[in-house]
């Protein structure tokens, strides 16, 4: 998530991000690694967006609201012979419901799954829907100065330019001009 992981602001985000990270700490190279996440009624799945992963992968969908990426002959060394290499990850990002509210929880875990063996269930992470409490940095008025580089005039066009009072114009070097 953008900002604090345990929060998602109503009025700043836009978006929630998640990464699945796997390792395979058996025995044995695991050649199928498949990570099944559903996904909370409160966060649209239409918005999905894949931002990476570490292998190639298959996505597709289970039942109901359920995310599969299915990553085939991956062949995920086991921990004990190779640490690095017997870890992989999903990451992707999504985006609320247009009817969350703030105290709104939303939650994600995952189930992974490699070859035939019984699941592993991730933790469940939890963003608490809120509004933030600072302030939004002012904008900054767009201004245009052309000719650039200029050697006795200049024009200038911008949004707010007709309330300047004074102009102030250094050269490249500092010098008042």
């Amino acid at each position: 998530s953008r900002g604090n992981a345990d929060q998602y602001f109503l009025d700043q985000d836009a978006w929630i991000d998640y990464t699945v990270r796997f390792q395979n700490t058996g025995t044995a190279p695991a050649q199928t690694v498949a990570v099944r996440d559903d996904i909370d009624t409160d966060l649209d799945i239409a918005s999905l967006e894949i931002l990476g992963a570490s292998h190639a992968f298959e996505p597709s969908f289970g039942d109901d609201r359920e995310l599969v990426f299915t990553f085939n002959d991956i062949n995920l060394p086991d921990s004990s012979v190779d640490l690095l290499g017997s870890q992989g990850f999903i990451s992707y990002r999504i985006k609320p419901n247009n009817d969350i509210v703030v105290g709104d929880i939303l939650e994600n875990t995952a189930d992974i799954y490699f070859d035939f063996n019984p699941p592993i269930t991730t933790n469940t992470v939890e963003h608490v829907v809120e509004l933030s409490t600072g302030i939004k940095a002012p904008t900054i008025d767009l201004m245009v100065v052309a000719p650039n580089p200029a050697t006795d005039l200049i024009i200038l066009r911008g949004i707010g330019i007709e309330a300047l009072a004074y102009l102030h114009v250094l050269s490249i070097d500092g010098r008042s001009i």
